[in-house]
């Protein structure tokens, strides 16, 4: 019978392991804020699948103030941007810095939005304990999340007491 005192694995028995802080450092986890995560398939996936004009996805909870201030740039970063890289790739770091700011509006709206429920199903261990969401694309653009879509979504309490939002390939 085993000693009930004595964990299975101790710190001699871990082969190795990988921290959170290593996983953003190597691109795997985008931080949006100290305690939530997205994962990079899902971090590019929404900046490759955001609407195109002004107007967030209906039916998308979306950190409206980032989502809206996405595209503010001031005179001295534009400077910048085109003093560092020249007119055509500044334009297009520009660009992809506006994806990334909607990316994040989009991650902390879904995010925010479902932390209690997420928390609450994996406590519960309710459907496996995986907050699952449907998230409907049409034309290479998410159009809502609802409880039809073509791609599911992950929310998953982490080690930061925060949440992770992912893809379930990426689990």
């Amino acid at each position: 019978m085993q000693n009930e005192d004595k964990p299975i694995f101790g710190p001699e028995d871990v082969i190795s392991t990988y921290s959170d802080s290593q996983a953003i450092e190597d691109g795997i986890l985008v931080a949006i804020n100290p305690r939530d995560r997205v994962t990079r398939s899902v971090w590019e996936w929404l900046v490759e699948n955001q609407p195109k004009g002004n107007q967030p996805p209906n039916c998308w909870p979306v950190g409206m103030i980032g989502w809206f201030k996405a595209a503010a740039i001031t005179k001295r970063e534009a400077l910048e941007l085109i003093a560092k890289h020249g007119a055509k790739e500044g334009q297009e770091k520009y660009e992809r810095q506006v994806r990334d700011r909607k990316a994040h509006a989009l991650s902390i709206g879904v995010i925010d939005q479902n932390r209690d429920r997420a928390k609450r199903t994996y406590d519960e261990n309710l459907d496996g304990g995986i907050f699952k969401l449907l998230a409907r694309v049409e034309g290479g653009q998410i159009i809502e999340l609802g409880p039809t879509g073509d791609v599911a979504l992950w929310l998953l309490p982490n080690e930061n007491e925060g949440i992770s939002l992912m893809f379930p390939s990426d689990y």
